[in-house]
């Protein structure tokens, strides 16, 4: 896995990686395929480690998502009414055309947050 080909939901990857945030690998796509799936993961952060027992480096997401995957997740109707309530711009952005890398991390993040990714 190449750094450059990572991008996450905070603009550094570090921060990601302490906190715990989504990231995604672009693969070195240039432009996204919406059937294609992209690597989302997480680490544990710092502060869960240092409370724990789980080893550093550990993953707590390690799954993959194309657009249509998150598409299909998020239409879900016991999803759909509560995802769009916890994060109102949800609707919105699933109804794009032309979704972009940082659409589909920011969709599986919002997913995530209200019914999980796996």
């Amino acid at each position: 896995m190449k750094t450059e080909n990572i991008i996450g939901t905070d603009a550094s990857l570090n921060e990601c990686r302490s906190e715990g945030y989504l990231m995604m690998d672009t693969e070195g796509h240039r432009e996204l395929k919406r059937d294609y799936s992209y690597r989302i993961f997480a680490y544990y952060p710092e502060y869960f480690i240092a409370e724990s027992r789980i080893k550093k480096d550990s993953l707590r997401i390690d799954t993959t998502y194309s657009w249509n995957d998150i598409l299909e997740r998020y239409s879900i109707p016991k999803y759909k009414e509560g995802i769009d309530k916890f994060a109102d711009y949800m609707s919105e952005r699933m109804q794009t055309k032309n979704p972009s890398f940082y659409d589909l991390l920011s969709a599986c993040d919002s997913v995530n947050a209200y019914c999980g990714l796996e």
